[in-house]
């Protein structure tokens, strides 16, 4: 019991690590709960009309391919958890070499690599709302609002807290 203190302890502080838990709790649970109330046939083309609206049988509405949208979700999750988890892991693993190898040698190749770092996140945060602005701009006035700008979104400046080691 002593241990499931401690994890609640440790929940309590970081908020944050409890609500994406819930959340890819919620996400595997709707992958896999949900063909036992969905008819996932549904999700392949031409399986009903195309372009309805939502409704009680299509809650999501189809797409112009005849496919219900909730039951493509459904059969989409596995996928896309698989691809976030390699996504993930191969990351890890090319920062971990990357971040021990450095630390290792040092020198000219802790340069090269925190350079290549802070290159990669200047141009994260230039090319990021330029993205979001040709979304925006390519998609039909219903999906954004005018008063709506999705570059609200991205922070406005970086704090240092997503930098490897304080800067000298």
């Amino acid at each position: 019991m002593h241990r499931l203190d401690q994890m609640l302890y440790y929940l309590r502080e970081n908020p944050m690590l409890g609500a994406g838990g819930v959340l890819i709790l919620f996400i595997v649970l709707f992958g896999t709960l949900g063909p036992l109330f969905v008819d996932t046939e549904l999700a392949r083309p031409l399986s009903t009309t195309s372009r309805l609206a939502p409704s009680w049988d299509h809650p999501f509405g189809t797409d112009d391919a005849g496919r219900d949208l909730l039951s493509v979700m459904i059969v989409g999750v596995p996928l896309t958890m698989r691809v976030g988890l390699l996504a993930g892991t191969v990351g890890l693993g090319v920062g971990i070499f990357l971040g021990f190898t450095s630390g290792y040698l040092g020198g000219t190749f802790d340069t090269i690599v925190r350079w290549r770092f802070h290159a990669s996140e200047f141009a994260f945060r230039i090319f990021t709302p330029v993205t979001w602005t040709d979304v925006s701009s390519c998609c039909p006035p219903r999906f954004f609002s005018s008063s709506i700008c999705l570059t609200d979104l991205i922070p406005e400046s970086s704090s240092g807290a997503r930098s490897p080691r304080p800067s000298s």
